[in-house]
């Protein structure tokens, strides 16, 4: 009797592990991704506020995210910078308007073992195999200051928080698998996601004639930390106006961007 019962204690442990090991696939929306945007460098400081104009365009080539590969797409956005004059300087306030779009396929990556049984045979049906179509509209208000570390070297620190509504095939096919029990999604087609942004730029050769390189780390805030983004964006800045980054986030990555800025 005594010898079965430890039999069974064996036994039980050794499914509860196993069973630990299986989770359900988190899902989330590609337009929790953050909105790629250019911080326009700050130049002289002057008594009065300057206004930056700027237009950006990208392409998603075949990137990867939360459970999900194959990201296949594009978009753009623009955004509108204001930075405060006089002794308020290095602040600034941004705001910009975006969309994008394309394919993508599901996957299991998540860090358990893992997904259940019944979602990774759902991967391996033709439904599972298909890419899925998707489409976001993003809106993004951010709060900034950049503080200057001698001639060259510029410090920044901002916050803010990004809007998005969502459709597309891919939104419709997560909702199902959620109603299945298959995956869990973490947000909705029509969310948003507090944010920080902190980033350094570099200026090159004298007095920064040759442009500014910037190093940036974005992250999507939320209450749960298996819900939350990180972004890094390396980016080039030339005097010109002209701009161009690479985007690589836990929910989409890479994000080769580009566009030009207007300064008034």
């Amino acid at each position: 009797m005594k010898m079965s019962r430890v039999f069974f204690a064996i036994l039980s442990v050794f499914f509860a592990l196993t069973m630990t090991g299986c989770n359900k696939a988190r899902l989330q929306s590609l337009g929790a991704n953050p909105v790629p945007t250019f911080h326009t460098p700050r130049g002289a400081d002057s008594e009065t506020g300057t206004i930056a104009v700027s237009a950006e365009g990208y392409v998603v080539p075949l990137a990867t995210g939360r459970n999900v590969d194959d990201i296949l797409g594009g978009g753009g956005d623009v955004a509108l910078m204001y930075r405060f004059g006089g002794s308020l300087s290095p602040l600034f306030i941004t705001g910009a308007v975006g969309g994008q779009g394309g394919k993508v396929h599901f996957n299991c990556d998540d860090e358990t073992p893992r997904c259940v049984d019944s979602y990774e045979t759902w991967l391996r049906s033709d439904a599972g195999e298909d890419s899925y179509s998707f489409w976001n509209v993003q809106e993004k208000v951010l709060l900034g200051a950049d503080f200057k570390l001698g001639s060259r070297v510029q410090l920044g620190l901002g916050g803010g928080i990004q809007f998005y509504q969502g459709g597309g095939e891919y939104e419709d096919a997560r909702d199902d698998l959620d109603k299945l029990g298959w995956a869990n999604n973490l947000d909705e087609k029509m969310d948003f996601y507090p944010m920080t942004a902190t980033w350094i730029s570099v200026g090159l050769g004298s007095e920064n004639r040759l442009g500014n390189l910037k190093l940036e780390e974005t992250y999507m805030l939320a209450s749960d930390w298996t819900k939350m983004i990180y972004a890094t964006d390396v980016g080039y800045y030339h005097p010109s106006g002209f701009q161009v980054g690479l985007m690589l986030s836990t929910q989409m990555s890479p994000v080769i961007h580009g566009g030009k800025t207007f300064v008034f």
